[in-house]
């Protein structure tokens, strides 16, 4: 599954075709149906773009924060997702 970011001052969206969440920095951010959708996923989740260009210095540190958290979920279901199938890490991308 690839996960579409968009990342502006104050939110983050993030969407494919299916679906789109967008979490506001000035309100309360609950990311369970993210996880419940995610967790549903019968294919290892690439993020677009990379990180590193998410990660930019110009957002801000709650911004930051929170993408760091909804990358460590994504880290975490794909390492279940390659427990549960038995599929090699380095066959597939990480991003």
């Amino acid at each position: 599954m690839i996960l579409e970011f968009s990342v502006s001052s104050n939110d983050i969206e993030i969407k494919n075709d299916l679906f789109k969440f967008k979490f506001q920095l000035d309100q309360q951010i609950d990311l369970t149906d993210f996880v419940k959708y995610i967790s549903e996923s019968e294919s290892n989740i690439t993020i677009k773009p990379d990180r590193t260009e998410l990660l930019k210095s110009e957002n801000s540190d709650d911004c930051l924060k929170l993408l760091d958290y909804v990358f460590k979920i994504i880290d975490a279901f794909n390492e279940t997702f390659f427990e549960v199938y038995s599929l090699p890490k380095n066959d597939l991308e990480l991003f």
